[in-house]
């Protein structure tokens, strides 16, 4: 892949991206995007996510979300090679901090 995909990667999930820590320390990676799927499956084959994705008809929103943590352990991997430099730094290092932390 070219090298610019990579960043842009990056600034996509700064803006549509969720690192979601449950109150069950439960994790979970998600993207968002309204009225375009094709852009949800590019990231779908980007990290490589088994799930499906979702379609909420009402908005029109594409979402893809995943748990599986070998899919976590590669969008965490690209992460840190590609780090962010906005708030989603933040939620990001508590998403690590939580997936290494032995249960």
């Amino acid at each position: 892949t070219n090298k610019w995909i990579h960043w842009w990667m990056v600034g996509f999930i700064e803006a549509e991206g969720c690192f979601c820590v449950r109150s069950n320390n439960k994790l979970s990676f998600s993207v968002g995007q309204k009225n375009d799927m094709h852009l949800i499956e590019f990231v779908k084959h980007f990290f490589k996510m088994p799930n499906k994705i979702q379609h909420r008809q009402t908005t029109n929103m594409y979402v893809i979300e995943g748990s599986k943590r070998s899919m976590l352990k590669t969008v965490i991997c690209f992460f840190q090679t590609h780090p962010f430099l906005g708030e989603k730094k933040h939620s990001f290092e508590k998403f690590t901090h939580v997936f290494f932390t032995p249960k």
